[in-house]
Parts: structure tokens; sequence; C-alpha cells
């Protein structure tokens, strides 16, 4: 997966909408199927997402969401962030807390908005987590 390729391909507007949404909609699946970092069932087409392209999608993801050209598109897009919060956060992406205050803090209202849609990625990803281990996210964080 060559995640700068395909972040450029979905945030151009020379494409069509469309197609844009059919390359998100592709985004969201494969991270589905092939982020977690628990071992997967083998199978014939099951290919692990790289590392490199792991840390593509997290530095990449916050601003796509803030410059999505369309709801649709935006839609895909916090669906993957949710699998990269559930999988990934506090442990291995600390810098997530300081891009969404970063985005909630701008003049920017779109980029107010990718902010309130990363604290609701947040809140779903961790909604129905037991609370002892909600509590040990906190303290990560806090």
């Amino acid at each position: 997966m060559v995640v700068p390729f395909i972040f450029i391909f979905i945030y151009h507007f020379h494409q069509q909408s469309a197609t844009r949404q059919a390359v998100s909609v592709w985004v969201k699946n494969r991270v589905a199927s092939s982020y977690s970092l628990e071992p997967a069932p083998p199978g014939p087409n099951y290919k692990p997402i790289l590392p490199s392209d792991r840390a593509a999608l997290k530095s990449n993801i916050l601003p796509l969401l803030a410059t999505s050209p369309s709801r649709v598109i935006t839609v895909q897009l916090a669906s993957t962030l949710k699998t990269l919060i559930s999988n990934d956060f506090p442990e291995r992406w600390p810098e997530l807390l300081d891009g969404v205050k970063a985005l909630l803090a701008s003049n920017n209202i779109r980029e107010v908005g990718a902010g309130t849609v990363v604290v609701l990625e947040m809140v779903r990803a961790f909604r129905c987590v037991p609370f002892p281990v909600f509590c040990g996210i906190y303290q990560a964080t806090g």
C-alpha cells in the first residue's frame, strides 16, 4: 500500500468524486482488515500493513480530514481513524492529542470540524472499554 499516493489521490480535486470516494472506501476496508497488531488468521489474500505505511497513515489522516473534499469521504476517513485509534492510541500514537488540540484551537472552521470528528471517533473507539482499561488510557494521556 503506497499511503502518500493514495492520500494525494483522495485529496486532489482533479479526480472525479466517485473515484475519490472509492479510494477512501478501499483505504477504510484495507485498514479495518489488516491494521491490527494481533496475529491474523492466515489466508492467501492477507497482507499486513507495513510499519512505514502505518506511520504515513497516522501522519496524514488529520490534515486530510481537515481538507476533506466531501462529507462522504470524511465519513470513510473517520472510520479509518477509529481503527487507528483503537489499535494505536495512546501507546503508539501519543501525538494524536496534540494534533486534536491544534485542530480544535484553529481559526479555520474546517480544522475545528475535523477536530470534533477526531474527538467523536476517540469516544466511539473507547465507549465500550471496561473502566480499569479506560483509567489506564486516561493516565497515559494525562
